[in-house]
C-alpha cells in the first residue's frame, strides 16, 4: 500500500499559483529549521504564547521539530490537528494548520499559523489563509473557522480581517509570563473573502478517514 493510503491526510494537497501547502511529515524538518534559524518574528515582539522560539540558538532547531508536531496521534475523528508545510516556489516558508474537535457536529475548526520572517511582508499570509479556509468550508465543509492574535499583533489581524474574518470576543492570556489580551475571531461561509480558488487533492479520502458526512 502507499503511505497516502495507509494515511490519507499525506494524500492532502492545496495548490494555488506559486503557493503548495502539504501535511508536514517529519522529513520535512530540516527545511522548516532551516527556515525558523532564519527568523520567525522580531525578537523584541513575541506573537505566541507558547513561545517556542524563545530558546538559545543551538537549541532552536530541536524546539522547531518539537514544535512541528507531526504524528499519528494528532489526527483521530474526534479530535484533529492537521498542519501544512507552506511552499513558495518550492521552497519552505512556514506552516498553516487547521484543528478541530467533534467537528462532524460543531462543523467548527480553528486555524494558526507562522511564516519565516524573509516571506512576511508580500500576502503570503493572507493567501495561505485563503487556502486553508477554502479547505475547510468546501473540503470539509465547515461552517465556522476561529483563530486569535495578540491583542497587539497588528499584522495578523490585519490577515485575518482581510479573509473576512469578524471580532469574537477578547480574553487574557500569558505572554512571556506576562497577562496578555487575546483578540479572538471568527469567519463564516457567508463573510469569507476569498482569492482564486484552490486546487485541492486528497480531500475525499481524508473526510472518509475522519468520518465528516454530507448529513
Amino acid at each position: 500500500m502507499r503511505i497516502e493510503e495507509i494515511w490519507p491526510p499525506f494524500g492532502v494537497v492545496l495548490r494555488c499559483e506559486d503557493i503548495e501547502m502539504r501535511i508536514v511529515r517529519q522529513t520535512d524538518a530540516p527545511e522548516l529549521v532551516d527556515v525558523a534559524l532564519g527568523g520567525v518574528h522580531d525578537p523584541e515582539y513575541m506573537p505566541f504564547a507558547t513561545s517556542w522560539t524563545d530558546v538559545p540558538a543551538e537549541e532552536l532547531p530541536a524546539q522547531t521539530f518539537r514544535h512541528i508536531g507531526t504524528g499519528p496521534a494528532r489526527v483521530v475523528p474526534e479530535k484533529w490537528q492537521l498542519t501544512f508545510l507552506v511552499r513558495v516556489n518550492g521552497e519552505a516558508a512556514g506552516l498553516q494548520d487547521i484543528s478541530a474537535t467533534n467537528f462532524p457536529i460543531t462543523r467548527t475548526a480553528t486555524t494558526g499559523s507562522w511564516l519565516g520572517l524573509r516571506f512576511h511582508g508580500r500576502g503570503i499570509g493572507t493567501r495561505m489563509r485563503r487556502m486553508v479556509c477554502s479547505f475547510g468550508f468546501e473540503g470539509l465543509g465547515a461552517l465556522r473557522l476561529e483563530s486569535e492574535a495578540f491583542a497587539d499583533n497588528g499584522p495578523s489581524l490585519a490577515v485575518s480581517r482581510k479573509v473576512g474574518y469578524r471580532d469574537n470576543g477578547t480574553e487574557i492570556d500569558q505572554r512571556r509570563g506576562q497577562s496578555a489580551e487575546v483578540q479572538r475571531v471568527v469567519v463564516t461561509p457567508e463573510t469569507f473573502v476569498s482569492g482564486p480558488p484552490p486546487v485541492m487533492e486528497g480531500v475525499e479520502p481524508l473526510r472518509r478517514f475522519l468520518k465528516i458526512t454530507d448529513d
